[in-house]
């Protein structure tokens, strides 16, 4: 044969076996077929003349010289980038050589690389994106392997590459279960959360009844103190003499104090009552948020697996997230205002006058106020606020700690804070 016609001879077998190796259902055949292929590809490589760097980081490979290999393709991919087809096959040589050492991290990096490359050089029959979502699929991120699964299988199917097609059917279904069954598990969990979140807003509504009638009480108590003490003021002045009535007046007052005590007393549990079950209604909020979210997110993939696409464009958008966390501040900012409507005078006053802050609208508070407001209702820890205000501990270390340098008394601002009536 000449030596073109021995060049394809060649070649043709090494892929041959490469199908039959990765088709082979026992470990014997699959050693089998891999010894052909290595046959055929180094009868491929000492027939030609010019040894391309595929041949070369090929025969490295199959020889265990898994460094040398490395140099050679690393060298190779630094002078290309990602819309260069050759960048998909370099970078999935690279992933193949750190599968060999066990190096996870670098094998889905450059696995992700050559995913890339094949979408931007529109290639369908590709392994690349296939051997990602199996990694991912390993370490517990079912959500992005199904999606990756999935598209890999339309691509296959659309090109009719029959190999691709039985090497992602034979690990989809697994995966298929896993995501069917994390699904389940989020719909079960939001359930129960907005089931939740209905218990505690009733819960909610008796408490402010409860609290608005122990607020009436009280405020009836002390109108009759006054009173009483109006009474006391003008018998003692018009009674001096009568030490009997002045006694008797006396126990009544010691009565009218006692029942105001009680009545303060009561006042303070309900108030304690009330700051709790307002934590725990906000905290809940802020958790049902996140859990529309990730709806949304669900039904997004929903949408792009086939459905309706005038449903996966309204979907997509983050529109009603946004809302939603605007309209819970809002109120969060109504209900704190209505429980401490000097709240933002009182803290004023804390800072130097060149400090002071003024909320952009009436009614509203700033970020930071927002934050000491969530202080003055026992939540103190930066995690629990950044969670609550969607935003990071950073940000939350950073306002606190550059208010504090703002107020007249630096040391003990935070607590003078959390005395705020």
């Amino acid at each position: 044969m000449s030596t073109g016609v021995q060049t394809y001879y060649y070649s043709l077998y090494g892929e041959l076996y490469e199908s039959k190796r990765l088709t082979a259902l026992t470990k014997a055949q699959k050693d089998y077929y891999e010894h052909l292929r290595v046959s055929y590809r180094d009868s491929l490589r000492n027939l030609q003349t010019t040894k391309s760097i595929w041949d070369t980081a090929e025969f490295l490979r199959t020889r265990h010289k898994y460094t040398d290999a490395l140099h050679l393709l690393v060298k190779a991919y630094d002078n290309l980038d990602v819309s260069n087809r050759d960048m998909g096959y370099i970078a999935y040589a690279i992933a193949d050589i750190y599968d060999k050492v066990d190096d996870t991290e670098r094998v889905k990096q450059y696995l992700i690389i050559s995913a890339i490359s094949d979408i931007k050089n529109s290639v369908r029959e590709y392994i690349s994106l296939r051997r990602l979502a199996i990694i991912l699929y390993e370490e517990g991120d079912v959500d992005r392997a199904y999606r990756y699964m999935r598209k890999s299988l339309e691509d296959a199917t659309e090109c009719n590459a029959k190999l691709r097609i039985f090497e992602v059917s034979d690990v989809l279904p697994i995966i298929d279960k896993a995501y069917d069954s994390m699904k389940a598990a989020e719909r079960r969990h939001l359930t129960v959360g907005l089931a939740v979140v209905v218990v505690l807003l009733v819960l909610l509504v008796c408490m402010v009844f409860y609290t608005g009638k122990q607020l009436r009480h009280i405020a009836q108590a002390r109108r009759q103190l006054l009173k009483s003490n109006e009474s006391l003021a003008e018998m003692n002045s018009k009674l001096n003499s009568l030490n009997t009535q002045i006694t008797s007046t006396n126990e009544q007052l010691n009565d009218a104090n006692s029942r105001l005590r009680e009545s303060n007393a009561s006042l303070g549990e309900a108030n304690k009552i009330k700051n709790i079950y307002i934590m725990e209604f906000m905290s809940k909020c802020s958790s049902y948020i996140d859990k529309l979210e990730a709806y949304r997110r669900s039904l997004n993939k929903l949408a792009a697996a086939g459905m309706v696409s005038e449903l996966y464009r309204k979907l997509k958008s983050k529109t009603i997230i946004d809302d939603e966390v605007e309209e819970f501040f809002e109120d969060f900012d109504r209900i704190f205002l209505k429980i401490f409507p000097n709240f933002v005078s009182t803290f004023n006053a804390l800072l130097r006058p060149e400090e002071s802050i003024k909320p952009k609208h009436e009614g509203r508070l700033s970020t930071e106020l927002r934050i000491y407001a969530l202080m003055r209702l026992g939540i103190v820890e930066n995690e629990n606020i950044a969670s609550f205000l969607r935003c990071s501990k950073q940000t939350v270390y950073s306002y606190r700690s550059r208010i504090r340098l703002r107020s007249l008394c630096p040391d003990d601002f935070e607590n003078q804070v959390l005395r705020i009536e």
